[in-house]
């Protein structure tokens, strides 16, 4: 019987916990703060138990012109540029 390399390791260390994290940017939402150590990677996790996901999160990008520069880099940047203005420069709170 072939295993894929996840159940390889389960089986191997005997767990029904375990934890993916830095899943690839290209799959996460735009908003996903990318690794600074590999630009194809996101900080972003999920944690499973006995096959099922119980929590999951993500560094969200916090720099405005990043941001943007994400959203155009997905193709969404003339939706975004108007939500933005509205809610992201007059609701939240920005670093100091």
């Amino acid at each position: 019987m072939v295993l894929n390399p996840l159940a390889a390791l389960l089986l191997q260390y005997d767990t029904d916990f375990y934890i993916l994290d830095k899943f690839p940017l290209a799959i996460r939402p735009f908003y996903t703060m990318p690794d600074p150590n590999n630009p194809k990677s996101s900080n972003s996790y999920d944690m499973f138990m006995r096959g099922e996901e119980i929590l999951s999160g993500a560094q969200r990008i916090h720099d405005p012109e990043f941001l943007i520069e994400r959203a155009k880099h997905h193709e969404i940047g003339r939706y975004f540029n108007h939500f933005f203005s509205l809610f992201f420069n007059l609701v939240t709170c920005h670093p100091i």
